[in-house]
């Protein structure tokens, strides 16, 4: 009967799987919206969509069009039909029976058509497919689709190529390359075949059969964040080229996550022919030059403008139409007339004298450069930072456009004033209220019953058996006498010698580094304070106490293994016998057999070398140094990938260079050089005359082979009894784990048993040299010796190597405050003088160092006055000049020059007469512990420059960089660039300057006190009207009065609030959650909760020592016992509990 019932559900199976095909002569219908062809998992559908009046035939990702048949020229009408004729070919057709689009698959022998879970729409025949919508893009790249150099992607006039080179590039109207991604300038990758990528997890990437690891073009910013979210690479109608990323049922509006030109401004064609492209406060808008031109569409400023009168009905009459910080893109090949080293009356008079010019742009960088453009396509750009001035030829008088700043009368702005005042009165007053109460609440909690029992769980939690032990700086101070007696340097700081008051000799941990100093303590306390094990280094306890963070281990009498296996012949009383060598390997193997397989969470430790096994005064091995471990959910897709490169040179595992996916086995692979070097005595990256120049451990490889085990065994061990059998299982099994493929390499487990001699070991393939190097982008990328990942908080994901050193243009030097007055020539061309053609005797040129920072090239008629006209500046965006708006100021634009402003009204200038004097916060960060939080910046960031001290964290998304500065307690402000290279800045307290525009590719974060009060929108100041402070200024004073209002009347349930982030209790309580959030330390459980596990203490199962025992179910269905515990002092009133899981009680050997 079995077999029956088999066979029937598998040609079950089979009818279900076929009934998804779809068969020659299906139709779909425009007029029938709810008609469509499913995916298997109705991830993706096949039907009509509609765009104002026009329908395509579109496949769709929850409503988001990603192939549409014919692209854009594909617009049918109302009763169209989309059909899979029985000929094989599959058509889109108008009403009228007009063919729209076709596949042209007629006579291929067809038989069906399918869409797959991925987003392919397929044809097959008996053989195969014959035709795909992977094949055949229109403007969309999904996840794990191909796009070879023979495809590109089209929306309207633009175009997306990737080139034989391996450079993506993106065109205007199949002949204007306004952007080339130049990855091939930086790879000196000779492509044959390439192939672009993108990775359901964000990352777009070329691949070629020359290149041993992808190419990463760039970073969603949200890479490898959260699950069932579908990213896809999409040409817009605006010609970017962006990634977005889409959960699923989210809706059709896709979030942007990516963009290949950060300013759209910097897009040809973009604002049409003769429109100038500028900025609002938030996106980008189109105007027109002047009022000598009107738009092409009043409906769609995009299309362009054209001439009121054309410049050949005007002969004799042209003038030019001056217009200040603008440029006329210019990109290959289209056809410029280049003058170099001319001002800007000779560029502009040589465009006016030409009848084949209509427009010119003249550089004030420096280099004096003048473009001459021709009447083909006119594309502008206008913004206070561009260092340029351009002309444009227009016939009869000009009348420019209404300045922005001249609408209105000036009046209407006098609101500000009353309503600044209106609101920091408010704000004062709520200032005042906030702290009174706190004292208050504070002096009320401090001896509450509550407060105490919370100390007593602390207590309970601080002296329980294994856990971790607060020591006070001046207790580690004197415990070490002073830091005196250093025994060596580990991960991130030195290890002291330290005597504790019970006679405890230990070793003392000081962290150094401000943000990845305290980023390991975190996580060396959560980790290997829940970890016990004979082969693994215990944690004794920790300091915590301002920028202090210290570690204390148990003490290890005979240092690391390094100092035995690496020293010289003579120092015999260094030496390890061959016992002694398998003892130390084989302990290693358990501890880390402990961390992988038998903690509750898979911990993968990163770092394993000598330098981080240590040996007791028995020489047992105990692997220490967690600061590089990471857990890892082995449940989680994404358990495979780290944040970026960790570890040190010689034990990196060639995934961690090949930017792929990072487990356990990248810890086999440096365990197996470490067993190598136990055996030979020698570093395994060492080459010498011996090897013959090769690898250590291929040359071993060889000698292996030949049967030459001595000459792989520590020449010191020759002469000395060895179990051969040992020592031939030992070499087997290191070149098991330096297999290239991480699916080669046994479990650590396994690796056990075969140094037990339990399981028998096969030969073992030879391994292949490694090369820890790698580029990324335009990046250089070099592994260091130790290199380590600031944040285990950012989103798991294959990332290229940590850098220490990144390549970037920057500005070379500080204001110094010095300026030179005069200078009779300046002949570099790198600064040439916009007024070059009218050198004169009469005329006196000098360069000077402003006061803002910046240096310029000033030219004064002789007896013209004290005036001077500037000719040039060494830095054209004065917003990119550190500190020119002070302290925590940030820079942008109004219409015409920079502005200063402070990031919001949690802040207030220091100067109210002069705002380049920067800001201060009302409230420091130091007075509200616990309640801080990050206000959002927008399109800013906060200026880097050597050699200022920022944390780089590389490729991680905008979350992860915020999150990592607000638990952060060194970490004041993040940046983080959405430019694809998905850095990640995080800034410290010492100088904060901002810089702020729609046109910047980043996102800013700054730590403040309380609640955000964002600064008003420039948009909503004023409204035109004299009085119009009045409405503004009641509209601040009724919010503020109505919150306080809610905060008196909440006041009683903010008693706990307050007393739990007062001074003394917020310590404790941080501590607490430390403990409490570690792996496999006990959870706090509310009365409520446990009276609803145990159902009001029914079920009995026994009176023991201090209380009766119950059985419980909790809210995840776990059975636990329960012990109410009686007679305890701690107790006061509060029920302590020790729950203790069935199911998962922690391994302690």
């Amino acid at each position: 009967m079995k077999p029956l019932l088999s066979i029937v559900f598998l040609f079950y199976l089979f009818f279900i799987v076929r009934s998804l095909d779809i068969s020659p002569g299906s139709t779909l219908s425009a007029s029938n919206r709810n008609q469509s062809w499913q995916s298997p998992n109705n991830t993706f559908s096949v039907g009509f969509i509609a765009d104002g009046s026009a329908y395509f035939a579109a496949v769709t990702y929850n409503g988001i069009p990603v192939w549409k048949a014919g692209g854009d020229s594909g617009a049918a009408d109302s009763s169209a039909s989309f059909q899979f004729l029985s000929n094989g070919n599959l058509r889109l057709a108008n009403s009228s029976g007009a063919v729209v689009w076709q596949s042209n698959t007629t006579g291929r022998g067809v038989s069906s058509a399918a869409l797959d879970d991925s987003g392919n729409f397929v044809l097959r025949n008996s053989t195969g497919v014959v035709w795909s919508t992977f094949d055949n893009p229109t403007d969309t790249l999904l996840p794990n689709q191909n796009f070879t150099s023979s495809q590109k992607l089209e929306s309207g006039l633009y175009s997306f190529r990737l080139l034989r080179s391996g450079n993506l590039t993106l065109r205007w109207n199949d002949s204007i390359e306004y952007w080339n991604s130049g990855v091939n300038s930086s790879t000196n990758i000779n492509f044959t075949s390439p192939i672009l990528r993108l990775q359901t997890i964000g990352l777009l990437s070329v691949i070629d059969p020359s290149s041993s690891a992808p190419v990463i073009m760039a970073y969603g910013s949200d890479y490898a964040e959260g699950t069932d979210i579908l990213r896809f690479l999409k040409l817009d109608s605006d010609g970017n080229l962006r990634i977005y990323s889409s959960p699923k049922g989210s809706g059709p509006n896709p979030t942007e996550r990516w963009a290949a030109v950060s300013d759209q401004c910097q897009v040809f064609g973009y604002c049409g022919d003769l429109g100038i492209c500028s900025y609002n406060d938030t996106s980008p808008i189109c105007i027109c030059p002047s009022e000598n031109f009107v738009p092409i569409d009043p409906n769609d400023s995009r299309k362009g403008c054209k001439r009121k009168v054309e410049i050949q009905n005007c002969p004799g009459s042209a003038t030019m139409l001056e217009l200040d910080h603008a440029k006329f893109l210019t990109y290959p090949p289209e056809l410029v007339s280049q003058v170099f080293f001319v001002g800007i009356s000779a560029c502009r008079l040589n465009c006016l004298v030409s009848g084949s010019c209509i427009a010119s742009t003249s550089l004030s960088d420096g280099t004096g450069l003048c473009y001459l453009k021709v009447p083909e396509f006119i594309s502008g750009y206008q913004s206070p930072a561009l260092p340029s001035i351009s002309y444009l030829k227009v016939c009869g008088p000009i009348v420019p456009n209404p300045s922005a700043s001249s609408l209105g009368n000036g009046k209407g702005n006098g609101w500000k004033l009353h309503a600044w005042i209106v609101a920091v009165v408010v704000i004062v007053t709520i200032l005042c209220l906030v702290t009174l109460e706190g004292g208050l609440w504070w002096w009320c909690c401090r001896n509450s019953p509550k407060f105490g029992s919370l100390s007593a769980q602390y207590a309970l939690l601080e002296y329980a058996s294994g856990a971790p032990v607060q020591f006070s700086y001046k207790e580690l101070q004197r415990a070490t006498k002073g830091f005196k007696e250093k025994l060596g340097t580990g991960g991130f700081g030195a290890v002291y010698r330290g005597v504790l008051a019970n006679k405890t000799i230990v070793a003392v941990k000081q962290l150094e580094g401000i943000e990845q100093g305290e980023k390991q303590f975190r996580m060396e306390v959560a980790t290997i304070s829940s970890t016990h094990h004979l082969n693994l280094v215990r944690l004794i306890g920790f300091c915590s106490e301002g920028r202090h963070r210290l570690l204390v281990y148990e003490f290890m009498k005979n240092g690391s293994l390094d100092n035995f296996l690496f020293t010289a012949e003579q120092q015999s009383e260094k030496f390890l016998n061959w016992e002694y060598r398998f003892k130390i390997a084989l302990g290693t193997a358990r501890g880390i057999t402990y961390l992988h397989e038998e903690c509750r969470d898979c911990i993968v430790h990163c770092d394993i070398k000598p330098e981080n096994i240590l040996l007791d005064e028995n020489y047992n091995a105990k692997v220490s140094d967690f600061g590089l471990a990471k857990l890892i959910n082995p449940k989680d897709h994404r358990y495979r990938t780290l944040t970026s490169v960790r570890g040190t040179r010689g034990y990196l595992a060639p995934e961690w260079i090949a930017n792929l996916p990072i487990t356990s086995k990248s810890d086999i692979y440096s365990y197996g050089m470490v067993l190598l070097e136990v055996v030979s005595g020698r570093r395994n990256f060492e080459v010498s005359p011996e090897t013959n120049g090769k690898k250590f451990s291929i040359w071993a490889y060889d000698e292996f082979e030949k049967g030459n085990v001595k000459g792989v065994v520590d020449k010191r061990l020759v002469d000395h009894e060895m179990d051969m059998e040992q020592v031939i299982r030992a070499i087997q099994v290191s070149f098991w784990c330096i297999q290239e493929q991480p699916s080669q390499r046994p479990m650590m487990g396994k690796v056990v048993q075969m140094l037990e001699g339990i399981t028998e070991i096969e030969k073992p393939p030879a391994p292949k040299a490694v090369v820890e190097t790698s580029s990324v982008g335009g990046t250089s990328v070099n592994v260091s010796s130790t290199v380590s990942a600031f944040s285990n908080l950012a989103a798991s994901a294959p990332a290229p190597s940590s850098s220490s050193s990144l390549q970037t243009q920057r500005i070379s030097s500080f204001v110094s405050g010095k300026n030179l007055e005069k200078a009779s020539s300046i002949s570099s061309p790198h600064a040439s003088g916009r007024n070059m053609e009218r050198a004169s005797s009469s005329l006196l040129r000098f360069l000077k160092l402003d006061s803002d920072g910046n240096l310029r090239i000033y030219s004064s008629p002789k007896g013209s006055g004290p005036n001077p006209t500037e000719r040039w500046a060494a830095v054209s965006d004065q917003c990119q000049v550190f500190g020119y708006c002070g302290d925590l100021g940030i820079c942008s634009y109004n219409d015409t020059s920079p502005i200063c402003i402070c990031p919001s009204e949690n802040f207030v200038p220091i100067d109210l007469n002069d705002s380049r004097k920067g800001c201060k916060r009302k409230v420091e960060i130091q007075n509200c512990p616990g309640s801080a939080t990050m206000l959002e910046l927008d399109h800013a960031k906060f200026l880097t420059y050597p050699p200022e001290l920022v944390s780089q964290v590389f490729f991680v998304g905008i979350s992860a960089c915020r999150l990592n500065c607000l638990v952060s307690g060194s970490c004041i402000a993040s940046t983080s660039l959405s430019d694809g290279t998905g850095l990640c800045y995080l800034k410290v307290p010492e100088f904060i300057s901002g810089y702020q525009s729609p046109a910047l590719p980043s996102i800013s974060y700054l730590k403040v006190c309380g609640p955000i009060v964002p600064n008003p929108s420039a948009s909503s100041l004023g409204n035109g009207k004299g009085n119009g402070w009045k409405l503004h200024a009641w509209i601040v004073a009724v919010v503020v009065i109505v919150t306080i209002l809610c905060l008196v009347t909440l006041e009683g349930g903010l008693w706990w609030w307050c007393c739990r982030n007062s001074p003394k209790f917020g310590s404790l309580s941080a501590q607490y959650a430390l403990l409490e959030y570690a792996s496999g330390a006990p959870v706090q459980f509310s009365y409520k909760e446990l009276q609803r596990a145990t159902k009001g203490f029914k079920e009995k199962l026994g009176a023991r020592g201090f209380g009766v025992v119950y059985r419980c179910v909790l809210a995840n269905k776990t059975i636990v016992v329960m012990k109410q515990l009686e007679g305890m002092e701690q107790g006061e009133g509060i029920m302590d509990i020790l729950v203790f899981t069935f199911d998962d009680i922690s391994k302690v050997c």
